[in-house]
């Protein structure tokens, strides 16, 4: 599949020894984490937080990395929702980069100035009646979804789950998000793009660009294209390079 992110490239790097941790409630601007073995979740609630070369195991009905308020910038980390969590982070103002994220119902919320760069989805937990997607919006803006594996599909079951990008029945306007570059995989459809779900609010701005597709959605590659969604020629297929559309 290429040098897609993995196990190999995301995550705590090898050698890196970690110190043992419980849950965290960050509250002091531009705070620096490095190290730790983090049991229990982690909450964001000031400005310019920095978490680096850390794991995060957390199961809770709340998620596992909590964005309150703040802004966080994530990087060689993992996040295990520990089959439990609804989802692994959310909402605004985060930066993930060679992230590893699996464990959770959804992998990644994103809203608005988010960007997740690098990094690997995968291992959603199914359960009765979950709705499982890598990552989902119900609106925002100013996103980028960059040069990640966004992969829903569990081959063990050979379960596809819902999506790798699902744009759910949107709560405010859908704004300048940038899909570019990424390995996505598994889905009902691997991309919803939500044109029919957008309850009143607009989208603009939606572009997907440079993403290779496996072959393992339910149903196809893309759905819910509209007015305000780009989806261009350039989206293909991983084993022939040739447009999904």
């Amino acid at each position: 599949m290429g040098n897609w992110p993995d196990a190999s490239n995301t995550g705590v790097p090898v050698g890196v020894s970690l110190k043992p941790s419980g849950s965290l409630v960050i509250t002091k601007p531009g705070t620096v984490i490095n190290g730790l073995d983090i049991s229990g979740c982690v909450t964001i609630d000031a400005a310019d937080v920095t978490i680096t070369n850390s794991r995060i195991r957390c199961g809770s009905d709340a998620g596992a990395v909590r964005m309150s308020s703040g802004s966080l910038v994530m990087s060689h980390s993992e996040i295990d929702g520990l089959g439990n969590a609804p989802q692994c982070i959310a909402f605004n103002n985060f930066t993930l980069q060679a992230v590893n994220i699996h464990g959770c119902e959804d992998g990644i919320k994103f809203g608005s100035n988010d960007v997740v760069e690098n990094s690997w989805v995968h291992g959603l937990a199914r359960g009765i009646g979950t709705h499982n997607d890598a990552m989902q919006t119900l609106g925002g803006d100013n996103d980028v979804i960059r040069g990640n594996t966004l992969d829903a599909y569990d081959a063990a079951t050979d379960d596809p789950m819902n999506a790798a990008i699902q744009t759910g029945h949107l709560v405010e306007a859908l704004r300048d998000v940038v899909v570019d570059g990424n390995y996505m995989d598994g889905g009902n459809y691997t991309v919803n793009a939500g044109a029919t779900s957008t309850d009143g609010y607009p989208i603009s701005g939606y572009v997907f660009t440079n993403n290779v597709f496996g072959h393992d959605a339910r149903y196809g590659p893309v759905t819910g294209l509209g007015s305000g969604i780009s989806f261009d020629s350039s989206n293909v297929w991983v084993d022939t390079n040739t447009s999904v559309r």
